[in-house]
């Protein structure tokens, strides 16, 4: 009795194990067609459609699903290979139970082999991708591409905003200007001066005090250079405030209290500005 269920256990055990061993040899069989599938479509959608036929019948010897005859009849057809193409075609219509699409396949197929019998058989216009692991076909559709209508909205273009230019700034440019007039006339002066004395030293004062009447153009020519120099420090003044103050453009029935005025100021005796304002 010991030794019936000994050889009972033994017996369930391998086939166990052998059922083990068949259930993974499938598994691996499935992912091995699962790559070869994979690689015919993409095969497919290259258009070597030679290679697309080998690498879907690999797929079907090792997995047997008959939703591959789909996709073998589509390699066949593309190849110019009527008669299998509608034989795979038949064969995927027979065995496979559920098809959306049955009803437009059997058109196919019934127009396949009409063109067989016509003797037709030169490659037909593009089918459809197949899918990867499906269980339906891909259903035959003829797309019409319409371009979109695009639609311009036309905008009147916005045109930028006048930027406001920058009034020029008068009163300081006139001042500058004045002190550029006054410092040219102290240049020239100056050496006229320096050169008037030299002559006076080496003339009546070498021998004797001079007189107003000798000292009169050397007098003249300093008091031109000091009103030069002067008149260049005032216009370099006033260009200054200005520039800082503002345009000074404002009439005067505008200017608020507070406004201040800068006038420059030139005589034989000196030079100067003059700055007055209300509060």
């Amino acid at each position: 009795m010991l030794r019936a269920t000994n050889t009972w256990v033994a017996a369930m055990a391998c086939a166990c194990a052998i059922a083990c061993i068949a259930a993974d040899a499938e598994a691996q069989d499935d992912q091995r067609a699962r790559l070869h599938f994979e690689s015919g479509a993409s095969y497919y959608e290259a258009g070597e459609y030679e290679d697309a036929l080998r690498e879907f019948q690999r797929a079907y010897d090792l997995s047997h699903r008959p939703q591959l005859f789909y996709n073998l009849s589509l390699c066949y057809q593309n190849l110019g290979d009527l008669p299998q193409a509608a034989d795979y075609l038949e064969r995927y219509l027979a065995e496979v139970a559920e098809i959306e699409n049955r009803a437009n396949l059997e058109i196919r197929l019934r127009n396949l082999r009409e063109r067989i019998a016509r003797g037709q058989t030169g490659a037909p216009e593009p089918q459809p991708e197949p899918t990867p692991e499906t269980t339906e076909p891909a259903t035959t559709t003829t797309a019409t591409t319409t371009p979109a209508e695009t639609t311009a909205t036309t905008t009147a273009p916005v045109e930028p905003a006048p930027q406001a230019e920058a009034p020029l700034n008068v009163p300081a440019i006139a001042g500058f200007s004045v002190a550029a007039l006054g410092l040219v006339t102290a240049v020239i002066f100056g050496p006229l001066t320096i050169a008037e004395d030299s002559s006076l030293s080496n003339g009546c004062g070498a021998t004797r005090s001079c007189t107003d009447d000798d000292l009169s153009t050397m007098r003249a020519f300093a008091a031109v250079t000091d009103v030069g120099l002067g008149v260049a420090l005032a216009g370099a003044a006033v260009g200054v405030i200005f520039l800082i103050v503002g345009t000074g453009e404002s009439a005067p029935s505008e200017r608020t209290a507070g406004a201040i005025e800068v006038l420059p100021m030139a005589s034989r005796d000196g030079a100067g500005i003059v700055i007055g304002g209300s509060f």
